[in-house]
């Protein structure tokens, strides 16, 4: 009986939390460990905790909460020694892109927000557990898709950086602080003919016909704070 006993621990999934709420983490550990094939190995609370619990557990799959108070979950993973990766779900309140992507290249099998039922956050650990990942086809795609995006983006944001002045910059700034070209002219005690002259010249390189037209491009392309 007691190999028997032993045999069926061996054969659960052991899930490791990282989970900073304690009301969530306490929850989604009793859920787990309510599973005839699950146990749960450990709880830590921020990255810093993590990366000392996590190689110390026995652990088959981590779910971790992609926002913690002192970091964030795919930089978590990234950093865990060699031996200490294991699948990973990320469980977290936010679905931006820029997160899902984070976490796909930090290797996640899957990334689920914190309103899906219990019966898709257990089938996720059952599939991770499996090596199967959790991401779908078109999931994927919008994720590529995004990346391009983002790539395209930052080559458009480099080439005006470097087709700009460091005056040009420094007007564009200005400009889009909402200063009129008087004003920008007082800020840089230069010749307020000299603002027209670069507020021109900002205007052209963005590839605008107007300041305001300019100012939204610049804030695209997060060459100023949007």
């Amino acid at each position: 009986m007691v190999e028997d006993r032993d045999l069926a621990e061996s054969a659960r999934i052991r899930v490791f939390l990282v989970e900073d709420h304690p009301v969530f983490a306490e929850g989604l550990a009793a859920l787990l460990a309510g599973q005839e094939d699950m146990t749960v190995v450990g709880i830590a609370r921020s990255v810093a905790e993590a990366m000392i619990e996590i190689p110390r557990a026995d652990a088959n799959v981590l779910i971790v909460d992609f926002r913690l108070p002192d970091g964030n979950g795919a930089d978590l993973v990234n950093a865990l020694p060699a031996g200490s990766q294991r699948a990973t779900i990320f469980l977290s309140g936010d679905d931006s892109d820029a997160s899902l992507m984070a976490a796909l290249e930090a290797g996640a099998y899957g990334y689920l927000v914190k309103t899906h039922a219990a019966p898709q956050v257990i089938d996720a650990v059952r599939r991770a557990a499996r090596g199967e990942t959790l991401l779908d086809a078109a999931t994927l795609r919008a994720l590529m898709q995004h990346r391009a995006d983002a790539g395209r983006q930052a080559a458009e944001r480099s080439a005006m950086l470097t087709a700009l002045t460091v005056r040009e910059q420094q007007v564009l700034a200005l400009m889009s602080s909402g200063l009129s070209n008087r004003e920008i002219a007082e800020a840089l005690v230069i010749e307020y003919s000299t603002v027209r002259h670069h507020v021109g010249n900002v205007v052209a390189k963005l590839g605008a016909h107007t300041k305001l037209e300019a100012v939204a491009r610049a804030t695209r392309l997060h060459l100023v704070p949007g």
